[in-house]
This record gives structure tokens, sequence and C-alpha cells, in this order.
């Protein structure tokens, strides 16, 4: 196959590929999740109320100078992660975050978070088609979103 011909068609794999993309992810986007604000609302659409406390670990600080920058990371032992989504219960719009993961993957994020005033952070750990939960009390001095 000559140069052009195999140029061309790498070009026309990868915008097929880009093309298909954003309907893919669309089809898992919590859109009203992330709309709400009301916490127990934002996790109900979430997960359907079906959450188990423990197996995350989640990492905080217990006290935030600066609510603008709120260092956070989230990790796990369970397998089959699907998604880690992050949560700030007295945010304006409480759901902060979530990241897709591929199942084989190491099962951790770090991130900052803007956190209002002081409040619980929630992390959501979904694998294995259930929800997992680890909470942490967050207290702010100097607060993060209007």
């Amino acid at each position: 196959m000559n140069k052009n011909r195999r140029h061309f068609l790498h070009r026309s794999v990868a915008a097929l590929a880009a093309s298909l993309a954003p309907a893919a992810l669309s089809a898992n986007w919590p859109k009203q999740a992330f709309e709400t604000t009301a916490l127990q609302q934002a996790l109900d659409l979430i997960t359907g109320g079906n959450v188990e406390q423990g197996a995350v670990t989640l990492k905080a600080p217990g006290i935030a100078e600066d609510g603008g920058a709120v260092r956070v990371e989230v990790e796990t032992a369970l397998e089959n992660v699907e998604s880690i989504t992050l949560l700030v219960e007295k945010n304006p719009v409480p759901l902060t975050s979530q990241f897709m993961l591929h199942g084989q993957s190491h099962a951790y994020i770090a991130t900052n978070l803007k956190v209002r005033e002081t409040s619980d952070v929630i992390a959501l750990v979904k694998a294995g088609g259930r929800y997992y939960s680890g909470r942490r009390t967050v207290r702010v001095t100097a607060g993060g979103c209007s």
C-alpha cells in the first residue's frame, strides 16, 4: 500500500472514532445529577438509593484554609471499578466530578475541589454495578465558591 493511501486510511479511522466518541460518552452522562442543588437528590439520581458504606478510602484535610483548592484522594481495592464520583454536601451544586475508569485500572484519583463551607465530602465508587461510599468532613476557614 502506498504512503498516501495509508495516511488517508489512518485519518479516516481517526475521524470516525472522533465523531463517535461524544455519543458514547454522553450515554452515561448524569446530566440531571450535575444540575440538581440537593445532595440527596443527586445521590439518588446516581445510585438509585442503593449505597453500601465502606470499601472506599477518602483522604481530605480535616481543616482547609482555602476552600478554593481542597485536595482529595480516593482509592479502593475493589475490582472492576467503573467510576469514582465526588460530591460536596453544601456546595451550590453538590456533584463536583465523575471519573470513568477502565475496569482493569488501579482505582485511584486525586484532584482539587472547591468547597463552599464546612461540609462532608462524599466519594462514590461504582464497582460491579454496585455503589460504595466514603465520607469525610472538611472544615473550611475561607469559602471556595459563591
